[in-house]
């Protein structure tokens, strides 16, 4: 089978959905087919070395990922194509590859990865709208199915009227990539400040929909009674942020406590988890939740926010605890781990457990195939 994948863009600091969609299209390549990427890039384009598929990336301009160049590259890519896998929204190179796929009745899937939860919708709500009466009839008319990654993101999705096939499948992690782990110690041989040190690690985009800001608030509690324990918020963020983000720490006295370390690559990432006595998840909103994926895979106990969308195999596996996001529930449920080592290693295993019994490429890639051949 011939698959498109196309989405705004592969940079790596633009989270979950670019981890994803390389793992779904490599897992794809692995099972004998043909799986194609189709993306933007401003400025500098990204480092791809080690993909197994074909990727297209063209010139964009930061402002919608409006491409002068992908509709040409798009129709030949979606003429050659089975199937067209579209991911995310309210971006131009989504837009393109449906209409173009509408033109020439291919099939296409949407994942929106949490782009059309009511809450996400919210913001910017005015240019959704317009951008809504003018598209919409294209995107979620035209589409054959759309794909959400848990019941959670489907339930709290807004789809405007249409009433398309929905289906939900879960994403993976590559097995590879997590049989066999790192040893402990790497991560904090690398940052003088943690050496002989525990710490509690918050993994991903510094954005308020992340909840930094709770993570800090809920450390601080826990930074008396343990003098030998420091947080990590490992991930980027526009600097303005960040620079709201340290000054916080500053003004909760934590700043010799915390370390900020900017983006790290897939290889330190494990490392980090390995290290971590937990990690630290208090999320507004979480559709899916790659880090918190990996952070089980590493065997890493969790403490995560209700509106993570794995809470509830957390929960059932007892791979981690979910909590309120009051800084007080997430400092209780994290003092439990803190006090009870050989509960936290339990967690971690179970955790561990589950996404190879459950969330693995080897596992979830098989489904996509099936749902692209009924379409």
């Amino acid at each position: 089978m011939n698959i498109l994948h196309v989405l705004p863009d592969l940079d790596p600091r633009s989270g979950g959905i670019v981890t994803a969609v390389k793992g779904l299209a490599a897992a794809q390549a692995d099972l004998g087919h043909e799986a194609r990427i189709s993306a933007t890039y401003v400025g500098v384009k990204p480092e791809l070395s080690g993909l197994k598929s074909v990727v297209d990336l063209y010139p964009a301009h930061p402002i919608w990922h409006y491409s002068y160049g992908i509709r040409r590259g798009l129709e030949e890519s979606i003429k050659a194509a089975d199937i067209v896998h579209a991911h995310s929204m309210w971006d131009y190179p989504t837009l393109c590859a449906i209409s173009i796929c509408n033109k020439l009745k291919k099939p296409c899937v949407l994942s929106p990865h949490g782009m059309l939860d009511t809450s996400h919708y919210a913001r910017s709500i005015l240019k959704k709208n317009i951008y809504i009466i003018l598209f919409g009839k294209i995107l979620l008319n035209s589409i054959k199915a759309v794909h959400f990654t848990s019941e959670m993101e489907r339930s709290s999705s807004c789809l405007f009227g249409f009433r398309p096939k929905c289906v939900v499948l879960p994403l993976g992690l590559p097995r590879k990539s997590i049989e066999r782990l790192p040893e402990r110690g790497l991560f904090g041989k690398e940052f003088e400040r943690l050496h002989g040190k525990k710490y509690v690690l918050f993994l991903g985009r510094l954005h308020p929909k992340k909840n930094p800001k709770g993570a800090l608030r809920a450390f601080r509690l826990l930074a008396e009674p343990y003098p030998n324990l420091f947080l990590v918020l490992a991930g980027p963020g526009q600097p303005r942020y960040v620079r709201r983000l340290q000054k916080l720490a500053e003004e909760l006295h934590l700043a010799d406590r915390v370390l900020f370390t900017g983006m790290i690559g897939l290889e330190r990432k494990m490392q980090a988890y390995r290290d971590a006595v937990l990690f630290l998840l208090p999320s507004h909103r979480e559709n899916f939740g790659m880090a918190v994926l990996e952070a089980m895979a590493a065997a890493c106990p969790v403490v995560i926010s209700p509106f993570v969308d794995l809470a509830g195999e957390i929960r059932s596996a007892r791979a981690g605890f979910v909590c309120a996001q009051d800084p007080i529930a997430a400092a209780s449920e994290m003092k439990k781990i803190l006090d009870d080592p050989a509960m936290g290693e339990e967690m971690g295993n179970n955790g561990r457990r589950l996404v190879l019994e459950k969330f693995t490429w080897d596992a979830v890639a098989p489904e996509f195939i099936k749902l692209y051949k009924k379409l």
